[in-house]
């Protein structure tokens, strides 16, 4: 699966319009944790769909377009392991493959690149009430030892993990090596591995 970026926003941009999605997200946010809590059977369903739609409206709102390539090598009824082996290279590319990606999945977020270093929480706490990662935690190596557990028990139940294999941005967009935690939690699932690949953008904001 390829994604085509065609504009990539400021950071004083970008935390603007994660405000302003959030007087919409909100009443969906709560109707979520309720159902949830109730039991009600589509609440796994809204944990998927809820976070797409806010990613696909928060890339307009930023004025980000994405085009998709290969969606049909995404089986949506495909019920074993599976990890989403993603090319690095934008802020954007969690956002955009929440947006793009048929099958719901949880990402591996970094805590320097993803949730330290964005300095706003709110993107934070939106991820956690839909559990949308696990933590690769740079300053504690146990910390990331213990997550790497989950997400391996994760996708032995049959579920879809996304990793930045290469561990770090792509600067001119070539895949890099890939790091061996990533390599060794697919070999370990024996996950079906899909490449997802994002395009060159035709313009950068600076």
């Amino acid at each position: 699966m390829q994604i085509d970026f065609r504009q990539r926003p400021r950071v004083a941009v970008f935390r603007i319009s994660v405000t302003l999605m959030l007087f919409p997200l909100m009443p969906s946010v709560v109707y979520y944790a309720v159902s949830k809590h109730v039991g009600w059977k589509h609440a796994e369903n809204l944990q998927y769909l809820i976070p797409k739609v806010w990613a696909t409206y928060l890339l307009r709102l930023l004025g980000v377009t994405i085009e998709i390539e290969g969606l049909e090598h995404v089986d949506k009824q495909f019920a074993g392991h599976r990890v989403l082996f993603y090319n690095h290279n934008s802020r954007l590319d969690l956002y955009a493959l929440l947006a793009a990606s048929p099958v719901a999945f949880k990402s591996f977020w970094s805590t320097r690149a993803h949730i330290m270093s964005e300095r706003y929480s709110i993107i934070l706490w939106i991820s956690r009430i839909f559990d949308l990662f696990f933590v690769h935690d740079k300053t504690s190596d146990k910390r990331t030892v213990l997550e790497l557990k989950k997400a391996r028990e994760f996708v032995r139940r049959g579920n879809t993990l996304s990793l930045f294999p290469e561990g770090q941005f792509s600067i001119d967009g070539r895949v890099g090596a890939f790091g061996i935690a990533c390599t060794e939690l697919a070999v370990a699932t024996n996950a079906l591995v899909q490449p997802v690949r994002p395009g060159e953008p035709s313009r950068e904001a600076s």
